[in-house]
């Protein structure tokens, strides 16, 4: 009695297996040439086990390559990520009870009373402010920053 032929499973996809076929192509004498599909088909299929940064530089290539390549073949656009819009809401700053030093020191002597500021919160949130004293200033970084 035979055994019969059984299809095998082909063997998993490896990073190094994958990385062996990069190396290969770019040993091959004569001009370089761009990779085949096939790898890049390769390289997609390996983002559902491995890190992308693992891929990208075990491979050698670059993230724009790989997104350029998958739009190609895959069709899909991947999405950037999404940040926060900054917010729209008004903050109010309350100066009333700032003191006020009438006497001028050393500072107030070096540095212009009046200041121009521009602050930017990790959310993206914008805060321009023109010809505001010293103090104000102080008062203002404490409260946007908060």
């Amino acid at each position: 009695m035979t055994e019969e032929a059984t299809p095998s499973e082909p063997p998993p996809l490896t990073l190094e297996s994958v990385q062996a076929k990069f190396d290969a192509w770019r040993q091959r004498p004569g001009t370089r040439r761009p990779f085949p599909d096939s790898f890049w088909l390769d390289v997609i299929a390996l983002q559902h086990h491995y890190k992308l940064s693992k891929i990208l530089t075990t491979l050698k290539i670059s993230r724009a390559q790989l997104a350029s390549k998958e739009q190609k073949l895959t069709g899909k656009t991947k999405l950037a990520k999404k940040t926060k819009t900054p917010g729209k809401e008004f903050i109010e700053a309350d100066f009333s009870t700032i003191h006020v030093d009438t006497r001028p020191d050393f500072a107030e002597l070096c540095w212009p009373n009046v200041l121009s500021i521009e602050l930017t919160r990790p959310d993206g949130t914008v805060l321009k402010v023109n010809e505001l004293s010293s103090q104000a200033v102080d008062e203002l970084i404490t409260r946007f920053i908060v």
